[in-house]
């Protein structure tokens, strides 16, 4: 398992580093946590609009759920090839692929973690 800073992480908008020539505001991830350790401080450049600085602030501070997801998405892939590779290819149904997939019988996803 990664050692990076356990999540989830947050972000918040910290005036201290704003540009001083754009306006822009800066931005700090965060531990989302008691402790809220700093992750990341994320200090606009020149020509960077506000939304675009708290949009990448909001791709770090989601980077220990995606990474998650990724786990994840990767355990159900392996689900799927495992059961494609075991089974008699006369007998591969459409409804058994979806479940190993992940899928219901409703042909929904379950919500991933």
């Amino acid at each position: 398992m990664s050692k990076h800073t356990p999540g989830p992480w947050t972000y918040t908008k910290n005036k201290d580093y704003k540009n001083s020539s754009s306006g822009v505001d800066g931005f700090l991830v965060l531990q989302a946590s008691t402790s809220a350790k700093n992750i990341a401080t994320i200090v606009p450049c020149m020509g960077m609009t506000k939304e675009e600085v708290e949009a990448n602030a909001e791709v770090i501070a989601r980077a220990p759920y995606n990474q998650e997801l990724a786990y994840e998405l990767n355990d159900r892939i392996n689900a799927c090839r495992n059961y494609l590779m075991g089974v008699d290819p006369k007998k591969i149904t459409v409804e058994d692929t979806l479940l190993a997939l992940g899928f219901n019988r409703n042909g929904l996803m379950d919500r991933l973690k």
